[in-house]
């Protein structure tokens, strides 16, 4: 028996954002003009920017824009318009499909990571598919990948326990992670897609070493060797075990591992 390992370390979320179309007559600066590859990286780019208040979009141009605060001494009258505002107040619930539509796939730490979208779902166990769904040999290592309602970046698990769940009291969609059928973790995303690295490649920003506990236990191994000779203890990091004898591929998340 053997473990594969990835590391990914976490951030802490913040308050759930949203963007609001709003008609306006009253002209804004443009902070920023340019040229942008999708809605969604347009978004994501106002979300870490603290002077963007709003942006627009034109998909023909792929064009962003960013509004800044307003100027009152043009004249004649600006035309009315729609820009999309930027609010953590009054978020509507957003559609799954819109969560999985905003996921931008440019973390620098998964450059050779395969995204699909396609494969993620909510409300139910499981968020990325632990059997084979592409006639691959074997059931693909997935992983979650989210982006926090601040723009950043993190990784999960892909346990058939977790859920994508939408949460009113925190007004955002949430990964739940459960470990012995009690609630681990609930952390609200912005954006979530499933992916994995294929078999011939390593992620591009691995961690440090994991931690060795109790100290004095020996050192775990990687893939493709045994992680351990005898029995395993892990908290952390992503450990996918060995594929059931449906091919089902599951996976849970650990801090740290020892060699009994």
């Amino acid at each position: 028996m053997f473990f594969t390992f990835l590391l990914f370390c976490q951030a802490v979320g913040t308050n759930a954002v949203c963007f609001i179309a709003q008609d306006e007559t009253v002209p804004r600066q443009a902070l920023a003009i340019y040229k942008s590859d999708s809605f969604a990286s347009c978004k994501l780019d106002c979300i870490r920017n603290s002077q963007c208040t709003s942006i627009a979009y034109n998909a023909t141009l792929k064009l962003c824009v960013y509004h800044g605060s307003p100027v009152d001494d043009i004249c004649p009258a600006v035309p009315r318009y729609t820009r999309l505002v930027k609010t953590t107040s009054n978020c509507p619930q957003p559609a799954p499909a819109e969560i999985i539509s905003n996921f931008v796939p440019d973390d620098p730490c998964l450059k050779s990571a395969r995204f699909s979208p396609a494969y993620t779902v909510t409300d139910r166990d499981g968020i990325c598919p632990i059997n084979v769904v592409d006639g691959e040999a074997t059931a693909r290592n997935y992983f979650v990948s989210i982006i926090r309602h601040d723009g950043t970046y993190d990784l999960y698990d892909n346990n058939a326990a977790n859920r994508l769940q939408w949460d009113a009291t925190l007004n955002s969609w949430v990964v739940y992670l459960y470990w012995n059928a009690r609630l681990a973790i609930n952390d609200p995303v912005y954006a979530v897609t499933c992916a994995y690295y294929p078999t011939e490649v390593a992620p591009e920003c691995p961690c440090a070493d994991l931690p060795l506990e109790p100290p004095g236990t020996g050192k775990p191994s990687v893939a493709p060797a045994p992680i351990c000779p005898g029995q395993l203890r892990a908290r952390k990091w992503i450990m996918y075990s060995p594929p059931a004898a449906n091919g089902d591929q599951n996976s849970w998340i650990v801090s740290s591992a020892s060699c009994l």
